[in-house]
């Protein structure tokens, strides 16, 4: 047993059997490549006991590993002990050199990764990651393949793919290691499909035609896996020809091109005659970008001058510092308001680079599957923000953002202008909520100094209510005559304060009315247009009919899924919060969520404010008379307090409304201005309404008429435009305490 080994086919040597970690075993071999090639102990030093920074066998059998875990450094402690299968001495439970069994290192360091991933029964990895926590260096995942108008996967193009890396991994100072995806074996070519390989050589040469050939030494590491077979060591002359491709092609890997020139025999490298082993092979860079999928680029981060690290814990049922005060956000697609923030300042006069590595960290075992300790049900990404370090609320608007990845760590690169801030956003998909919290480390590294730290929360007093637009609850937007038939809130200030208020849907919408409750995760068309308004009111009330000067702040334009609104140094008193839909068929549970600079006080915060029908008799009935005044009589067996909401649908008509007794004017409601056009100031056009009537039985007051009077607006305050027919058509609805009939028909009356 040995862990000292000398010459330069070690990486070329190693190899996995039966165990399913390829992307170890490629990443071993990856490191060991770079300390063959002369740059210094990478791997090999990271195990106890060492004399003079060489591995020695420990005389007790155990070992120490270090490994990069959850932000830091980290020692494992294993023993000596391998695994063997039983009465199989042909396959290996362990990886391997080939050339020297007793030598055991990298068996040893295998040992140590698994047992921090929950053991051999590993269900696989990616090599950047596992180079990650094998070497601190920094990963960085490049798609070779996908939709090139997702600007997110940023895709790698070959040529600068090359510029970036070839005299990077010349110093030793980046790993690299490839991944392919699904593959038929048609189509590989004898590239195995879903399986990582490490990158052992590059090598450019230029042929006597002046052509460049750039080619890459991959290697292998399952065992039984199989080398490529494409060019020049293909059969096929059509094959040939179709991967073949002139220099041209290398800015455009998915071209195809049929139309390139023969290969140049003298572009190969003399190597690839004759290969280093028989899991080792050449390929040429444009045959990289067709076959595999993934790159795995691992940089050193001594190339960067300064480096910030924090490390934080994201509960996504409790997404602010209130517990559970935004649970319902944290899932809402296109919400930022409880997500890990952070800001970026450059106070150089000179633009500079940044790179930002956010790293999930392993969850507790007993909180995961085993075989899913990384939680691969959920995706993680970082977006970039020009909002001078403010925190951002919605996902809108970024200037950066990266893939949504599966992988613990993803790698956001950023040049950074003088004198210039950003906000960083760590955002998730699909995360489970579980019973642990979410861990992660971000980390920025910067060539210059630069400012890297939490931004702050100016909301962190928090109050929320849920509530539904339902059939008797939904009004539509801010233009519709209903609009006081949306749900609505109170809001109460004991002193001044900056707020804003979100308003979220978390359940698939409906168009019957009735409850929903599956929560929406993903774009849905069908998804109501949402908007929310604070308004002055009195002392909190509920609001009918709306005017500018009611506006305290309002959320803009309708948008899907979340929006909010910021109203900054707001009096203490008391004010109305309005949820409302673009169109008033669209019902769905939301989540009204107000965050205040201020401690919101048990007598304040966030109350609802009852719908207007809410312990009241409701009385119905529709006018459909050509008429210019109809009325009805009302009929009440006790006194009754009510309102009476009129709503006539047809533009350019206004109304007012009164009630008579024993044919006196009691009530009105509308009013006639000097021009002849109904309507005060406050009534939203074709609405009319009473308030807080007093209706007394007929033996106290004789009869009792509710009239209805009409006047068209024609634009002309001269009365010369042509007059029209009244075509009737009007709603109303008495909400009383005590019950209240309509005793008649509707009658035409002249007034």
């Amino acid at each position: 047993m040995i862990l000292e080994r000398e010459g330069e086919d070690l990486a070329a040597d190693l190899s996995q059997d039966i165990i399913s970690d390829c992307s170890v075993v490629a990443s071993l071999c990856a490191a060991f490549t770079r300390e063959q090639k002369g740059h210094g102990s990478l791997i090999s030093c990271i195990i106890w006991p060492q004399s003079n920074g060489i591995p020695v066998t420990s005389p007790t059998g155990k070992y120490v590993i270090k490994l990069w875990l959850n932000g830091f450094f980290r020692m494992v402690v294993i023993d000596d002990f391998l695994p063997a299968s039983l009465g199989d001495s042909k396959h290996a439970l362990h990886v391997v050199s080939n050339g020297d069994p007793s030598f055991i290192l990298p068996s040893l360091l295998e040992k140590a990764y698994l047992k921090a991933m929950g053991g051999y029964d590993f269900p696989g990895s990616n090599s950047g990651t596992d180079l990650f926590c094998f070497t601190g260096w920094i990963p960085e995942h490049l798609f070779l393949k996908g939709n090139p108008a997702d600007l997110s996967l940023d895709l790698a193009e070959p040529l600068s793919l090359w510029e970036r890396v070839y005299k990077t991994w010349q110093d030793g100072d980046v790993l690299m290691t490839l991944g392919t995806g699904v593959l038929e074996d048609w189509e590989g070519h004898g590239l195995v499909g879903e399986h990582d390989y490490a990158i052992i050589g590059l090598q450019e040469v230029v042929s006597e035609s002046g052509r460049v050939g750039r080619w890459l030494l991959v290697k292998n590491p399952w065992k039984e896996g199989g080398v490529w077979s494409g060019p020049p060591f293909m059969d096929d002359d059509d094959d040939d020809d179709d991967d073949d491709k002139s220099e041209e092609d290398f800015d455009n890997p998915g071209s195809g091109s049929d139309e390139d020139s023969d290969s140049d025999e003298d572009a190969y490298p003399e190597e690839l005659a004759q290969p280093t082993s028989r899991s080792a092979f050449w390929i040429d860079l444009n045959s990289v970008f067709r076959y595999f999928d993934s790159i795995y680029l691992n940089w050193n981060p001594a190339l960067w001058n300064h480096r910030y690290d924090w490390h934080f814990n994201w509960s996504l049922l409790s997404t602010l510092a209130k517990p559970s005060a935004t649970e319902h956000l944290w899932n809402v697609p296109g919400c930022f308001w409880g997500n890990p923030q952070y800001k970026l300042v450059n106070k150089s006069p000179s633009p500079s680079k940044a790179w930002i590595l956010l790293s999930r960290h392993l969850q507790r075992k007993e909180a995961f599957d085993r075989k899913n300790l990384w939680n691969k049900n959920g995706h993680i990404s970082l977006y970039l923000f020009a909002a001078s370090g403010k925190r951002v609320y919605q996902s809108s608007g970024y200037l950066k953002r990266g893939p949504y990845v599966d992988s613990p760590q993803t790698l956001l690169r950023v040049e950074v202008p003088a004198n210039t801030t950003y906000t960083i956003v760590v955002s998730s998909q699909d995360l489970i909520p579980a019973e642990s919290t979410h861990s992660f480390s971000i980390s920025a590294f910067t060539s210059i100094p630069m400012l890297f730290e939490p931004v702050e929360e100016p909301y962190p007093h928090i109050s929320t209510v849920q509530s539904s637009w339902t059939i008797s609850a939904t009004g539509g937007n801010t233009e519709s005559r209903e609009y006081g038939r949306n749900p609505m809130f109170k809001i109460s200030l004991n002193q001044p304060a900056n707020l804003m208020i979100g308003l979220s849907i978390h359940a698939k919408p409906s168009r019957d009315g009735k409850s929903v409750g599956k929560a929406i995760t993903t774009e849905n068309t069908a998804s109501p247009l949402i908007h929310v308004a604070l308004l002055h009111s009195d002392g909190g009330r509920r609001v009918h009919t709306l005017t500018r000067n009611k506006f305290l702040a309002n959320s803009g334009e309708y948008k899907r899924f979340f929006t909010f609104c910021l109203a900054e140094r707001v009096p203490a008193g008391a004010y109305t919060v309005v949820a409302s839909t673009y169109t008033s068929d669209q019902y769905a549970p939301f989540t009204v969520t107000v965050g205040s600079s201020v401690p919101l006080s048990p007598t304040a915060g966030l109350t609802i404010i009852p719908n207007e029908d809410a312990g009241l008799h409701t009385a119905f009935s529709k006018c459909r008379l050509p008429a210019k005044t109809c009325s009805i009589r009302l009929y009440m067996t006790r006194l009754s307090k009510g309102k009476i909401r009129v709503v006539k649908k047809t533009t350019g008509e206004y109304l007012r409304i009164g009630v008579w007794e024993n044919g006196r004017k009691r009530w009105t409601a509308g009013g006639w201005s000097d021009d002849g056009v109904g309507g005060d100031e406050g009534f939203v056009e074709g609405v009319a309404r009473l308030e807080d009537v007093d209706l007394q039985p007929d033996r106290e007051v004789g009869e009792t008429w509710l009239v209805v009077d009409s006047m068209v607006n024609e634009g002309s305050a001269s009365g010369s435009a042509p007059a029209r027919r009244f075509d009737g058509g009007f709603e109303v609805t008495i909400l009383s305490d005590n019950v209240v009939k309509f005793w008649s028909d509707w009658v035409e009356t002249n007034t």
